[in-house]
């Protein structure tokens, strides 16, 4: 009896001790996310006005009657290889954020098998449990998630691909991230980024004509200018949908830390009720010796 009441106290005492550790997770990803979400904002907006402008321009260049002969809008006759940039996270007890994105992928490589897929990962966990998704890490990132820069993000991996895709030494180049929606929902994307493919009718609501008009002036010329512009537009979504994969990853840990909190309330509960009543049974039992033991010295 005594045995079963120093067990329960020792995992009522494990469980308090691990549930100091993920209240205080839940504080932490509780103040990340509220930052997030300030910038996630203003990042929506930007991100809108960044796809907007870049239709924009393709436009103006269409009304000028100009090919537009830039590598990174060229339309490849065959996908034999694809490369992607998958943001994942740094460390664990996240809830499902990694295994999200990695079964997409997965389901996304199931779809295509004849084509050769590279993964350059943003985040150690998805590098390091990318095998058990029959997935292999061509580069990884590990443990900057939070520090990465705009200017790392861009040179270590957005341009070193923009150079394999302009030299045709891949056919394409999608991003994988984890769209925020609000603190409960949280769904991973897949979007292509390369060959882009920007709509060239976009119209004002008010007038239902293009935007940019044939009076644009470009110099030296559209080629150059979206030569010039491309590059930044990738490197700019990329960065942003880092920022919104941080943003998720902060949500659904807040959600797997509460959710782990309250199960640790819920089984210290059940232990405790167990353990008054094995310290009931061991009182009433010491009692009955006592009384036992009494009767049979008269």
């Amino acid at each position: 009896m005594a045995k079963g009441m120093k067990a329960i106290k020792d995992r009522m005492s494990s469980i308090t001790s691990t549930k100091k550790v993920t209240s205080a997770m839940q504080l932490v990803s509780m103040a990340k996310l509220q930052k997030y979400q300030r910038q996630i904002i203003s990042i929506k907006s930007y991100k809108e006005l960044v796809e907007q402008h870049m239709q924009h321009i393709l436009v103006a260049a269409k009304n000028k009657q100009t090919e537009i002969d830039v590598s990174y809008f060229r339309q490849p006759t065959h996908t034999n290889k694809i490369a992607y940039i998958v943001f994942t996270s740094d460390v664990g007890l996240c809830g499902g954020y990694n295994v999200n994105v990695l079964r997409t992928l997965r389901e996304e490589v199931k779809r295509q098998p004849d084509v050769e897929h590279l993964f350059y990962f943003v985040g150690k966990t998805g590098a390091e449990k990318a095998a058990f998704y029959n997935l292999t890490a061509t580069f990884a990132v590990s443990g900057r998630n939070e520090t990465l820069t705009y200017e790392e993000l861009t040179d270590e991996i957005v341009m070193p691909l923009l150079d394999m895709y302009a030299n045709e030494e891949i056919d394409a180049i999608k991003i994988m991230y984890t769209d925020y929606k609000n603190p409960l929902v949280q769904t991973p994307i897949l979007t292509q980024m390369l060959p882009a493919n920007f709509q060239t009718d976009v119209m004002t609501e008010e007038t239902k004509t293009p935007i940019l008009t044939a009076d644009t002036l470009f110099e030296p010329d559209p080629n150059t200018v979206l030569m010039y512009l491309a590059p930044k537009m990738i490197s700019t979504m990329a960065y942003i949908y880092l920022l919104e994969s941080l943003t998720s990853e902060s949500a659904s840990r807040r959600m797997a830390m509460e959710s782990a909190n309250t199960n640790a309330d819920q089984m210290l509960d059940t232990l405790s009720i167990l353990y008054n009543r094995e310290r009931q049974a061991a009182i009433t039992q010491e009692m009955s010796e006592i009384i036992g033991g009494s009767e049979s010295l008269n």
